[in-house]
């Protein structure tokens, strides 16, 4: 009797420290996995990379055509302070 409640005890901690063992491994799958996901469909680096280039270029001109409104601003204060245009 006691060594079969014994031999129980043992069983069931075999079959705990397995499962932790399973959970261990499942996790670290899971962990792998999302990884890649979020990697290959989330945060794709191409399409990222591409989206920069593209606002620098808009943001490069937008600044030239600002520049161009502020001369011409100039030009005109100043032909309207001088009379001279």
């Amino acid at each position: 009797m006691g060594r079969r409640r014994s031999k129980a005890t043992v069983e069931v901690k075999e079959d705990e420290m397995q499962l932790k063992v399973f959970e261990y491994f499942i996790i670290q799958i899971q962990k792998m996995f999302r990884g890649y996901y979020s990697r290959r469909y989330k945060k794709n680096h191409a399409s990222r990379k591409k989206y920069l280039k593209d606002v620098t270029q808009k943001g490069e001109e937008v600044r030239r055509q600002l520049a161009e409104y502020a001369r011409t601003v100039q030009e005109v204060t100043y032909c309207t302070t001088y009379d001279v245009c």
